[in-house]
């Protein structure tokens, strides 16, 4: 899956760079020759190397998982239940009270028990191949809480994945200010965005549009004032939306989008898919992956992971769920989980591929075709995964 200097479109997002019988020269956590067995095998600093046999199996770049809420409070059990006996789950406009409990939940929580639980879901993602993800900061909507949050995180990026952290404040509305999202999101903008800047906790900023979140013109407002900061912009469509903040890095919750084309098509942003949160909400239609690649829109993909909205940390079982339910083929949907997300994180010139001079994030699969990956839904493909070429999964079968 060779890098490009922006995301890949159309066509291109099912050339993958296959080679057969290839080998991977890792030094000090970095590749450094990348190619046919024979010749890397064949190379003086080789001959001392420490030999990991993959022989029959899929090798592959670790997973990026783009858009995940490690920190965020566990799903109410009871409002779960009667949801499922109901046979939907909230729809937007319908969660105002979930952001306001969740806020009230993320106020009370401490630095301890936000890494716990923090620790805990990334232990769950790394086995499921996610080497690099993006984080967003708690829903406690206040100063003191998203803080705690970005600080927790940055604790505990590398250990042992990456984590690019995003400050989440704009994704809903503080119960101090109910009714009054265009005075929240100014205190946003005046108060807390150039604190984050001078501590450097966060350089990508997530804003929620539409349904309880902002109201367009606010999100667009806000938007600026992001981007002014130097800061990238990360989109989510809360509700029927028929327009969207100017220069935003990457759009996701486009079911939503009144015309998913015309907003997007042409555009630099990248569309986010997020399948799990399409099946585990019950949503009969699927996110458009086959008409936007078709339109040369770049696609990324992720769990969305979130315990009430997308309480899955398996980046394979979203890859199978965009092959079988979005028409993504297996090539494009591997392409949209590794480069192309590397991509929206800003990560593209280290990880998403296998390249000379990247970090060495791989996975071993239990599979001798990529094509197994989506096709062997609801199990857990990975027999190994690495980060900088050190084991952190090791579930390496013999066949």
């Amino acid at each position: 899956m060779r890098s490009h200097n922006q995301p890949v479109r159309g066509a291109e997002m099912r050339s993958l760079g296959l080679i057969a019988d290839g080998a991977l020269l890792i030094v000090d956590g970095v590749i450094q020759e990348v190619g046919p067995s024979r010749r890397v095998e064949m190379l003086a600093a080789a001959r001392d190397a420490e030999e990991l046999d993959a022989s029959g199996r899929v090798v592959m770049p670790g997973f990026v998982d783009v858009q995940t809420h490690p920190l965020a409070p566990p799903a109410p059990l009871d409002d779960y239940e009667a949801r499922c006996l109901l046979g939907r789950f909230p729809e937007p406009g319908e969660r105002a009270h979930i952001v306001l409990e969740a806020a009230r939940s993320m106020r009370g929580y401490s630095a301890q028990r936000l890494e716990l639980e923090g620790k805990r879901q990334l232990r769950a993602m790394w086995r499921y191949g996610t080497t690099s993800l993006g984080a967003t900061s708690g829903a406690g909507l206040d100063d003191v809480s998203e803080l705690r949050a970005l600080r927790v995180l940055a604790g505990l990026d590398e250990r042992p994945v990456r984590i690019v952290p995003s400050f989440g404040g704009a994704l809903g509305v503080a119960p101090e200010f109910t009714a009054r999202a265009a005075e929240y999101a100014e205190w946003l903008s005046t108060d807390l965005l150039p604190l984050l800047v001078r501590k450097k906790l966060a350089d990508r900023v997530d804003v929620a549009v539409g349904g309880e979140a902002l109201p367009v013109e606010v999100a667009a407002r806000y938007a600026a004032s992001v981007r002014a900061l130097g800061m990238a912009v990360h989109v989510r469509v809360r509700g029927d939306v028929d327009r969207l903040p100017e220069g935003a890095a990457s759009v996701s919750g486009i079911r939503h989008l009144t015309h998913p084309l015309g907003l997007l098509g042409g555009s630099d942003s990248v569309a986010v898919l997020t399948p799990g949160a399409g099946f585990h909400g019950g949503c009969e239609e699927a996110e458009a992956a086959r008409e936007l690649i078709d339109a040369g829109v770049a696609l990324a993909l992720s769990t969305g992971y979130h315990p009430l909205e997308s309480p899955t940390p398996s980046m394979p079982m979203v890859i199978s769920l965009a092959c079988s339910r979005s028409r993504m083929s297996p090539a494009e949907a591997l392409t949209a989980a590794t480069i192309n997300a590397a991509h929206v994180l800003g990560l593209a010139a280290e990880a998403g591929s296998l390249e000379v001079g990247k970090s060495a994030d791989l996975l071993i699969m239990n599979a001798s075709d990529y094509r197994e990956i989506p096709l062997h839904f609801g199990v857990n493909p990975v027999g190994m995964a690495l980060r900088r070429g050190q084991v952190i999964y090791p579930r390496l079968e013999s066949v």
